[in-house]
């Protein structure tokens, strides 16, 4: 009985899946809380399927409900109720691949700084049906960073919420997968011979999806994401979406971006710096003057250009250039 024999006979499960970062050691994955306190969480080698995998787990002490002060303000009495949370993740080598299986708030016993965060959109672009859309989260890239989520239950074209690629920043989206995409999951196989079925997946980080809960079926459903990754094309209509991405402040690679950043402003290395109006006034009214202060330097001027922004950067006496121009 080979993998895709073995997966067709399992169960599944919906679960989350994020893409890390690879290291030698999977134990370099865990959160520093994990690494701290191995009383609260147990972290044992094991295998899933033959791959080799950590599993990382952890019920921490119980803490007072949240809403008892409340009950306590309102009624004077303490009912004194308390809540645990079990948390766990299963951390999967999967070729030169590494994921990590979430359960409960499993997330957080993650490293953040190894979660690959554009795994959950360069999977969407892939595989989800523009026109099958149920919810979006978008970001906008203006001072404000004002967070706007839709749904519509039915469904609909992506751009149909109105989504302006350049000023905003999808960070979640809920859809259906394309019915004519060959793919060869736990779940689909299970399911594909009922009528009018969709695979319905949510992108964020990572990708809320049902996942087989056999280790030969997790192993086939880890492998089929691999190669969705490698060889599906990204959907014209989707790629949009990868043009911008936000980059973590815990991020590894930001010191680096900053760095060239640094050097884009002074007139250093390869690359050009252009001028990015806010998402208002992108074919709104008309701006007829530009007024301000940056490190100390005020501007006031009809014209705005580039020299106008990097001018006070480049002063001597500057201790900070990248948080001045924030």
């Amino acid at each position: 009985m080979d993998l895709t024999e073995l997966a067709d006979l399992a169960h599944t499960r919906r679960v989350s899946l994020y893409r890390l970062r690879p290291s030698e050691d999977l134990t370099e994955m865990c959160s520093d809380r994990v690494i701290q306190d191995d009383h609260e969480f147990i972290t044992l080698r094991v295998f899933v399927g033959g791959l080799p995998a950590l599993l990382v787990a952890g019920l921490p002490e119980d803490d007072p409900a949240e809403w008892g002060a409340m009950v306590r303000s309102l009624t004077r009495v303490d009912i004194d109720f308390r809540t645990r949370t079990a948390s766990a993740a299963l951390i999967i080598r999967s070729g030169a691949e590494v994921y990590a299986v979430t359960f409960g708030q499993g997330w957080r016993l993650i490293r953040e700084s190894r979660i690959d965060r554009d795994f959950g959109l360069q999977f969407a672009v892939r595989v989800l049906d523009p026109d099958e859309i149920r919810q979006i989260t978008r970001w906008a890239l203006s001072a404000q960073a004002r967070v706007d989520r839709s749904s519509v239950p039915g469904g609909q074209g992506l751009w149909a919420f109105g989504l302006r690629e350049h000023a905003e920043l999808v960070r979640q989206l809920t859809g259906y997968v394309r019915a004519e995409l060959p793919v060869e999951l736990t779940h689909l196989r299970r399911m594909r011979n009922r009528a009018k079925f969709r695979l319905r997946l949510e992108f964020g980080d990572g990708v809320r999806m049902p996942l087989s809960s056999d280790g030969a079926g997790m192993a086939a459903d880890l492998a089929e994401i691999t190669r969705i990754l490698r060889d599906n094309t990204i959907d014209p209509r989707l790629q949009p979406l990868t043009w911008v991405r936000r980059i973590s402040s815990r991020d590894e690679r930001r010191a680096a971006l900053d760095r060239a950043v640094l050097d884009l402003l002074a007139g250093r290395g390869e690359g050009e710096v252009g001028i990015a109006y806010p998402a208002r006034y992108y074919e709104g009214p008309a701006v007829d003057h530009f007024r301000g202060r940056i490190n100390g330097t005020e501007i006031n001027t009809p014209d705005l250009t580039l020299a106008d922004l990097t001018r006070p950067l480049l002063d001597p006496l500057s201790t900070g250039r990248l948080d001045a121009l924030r």
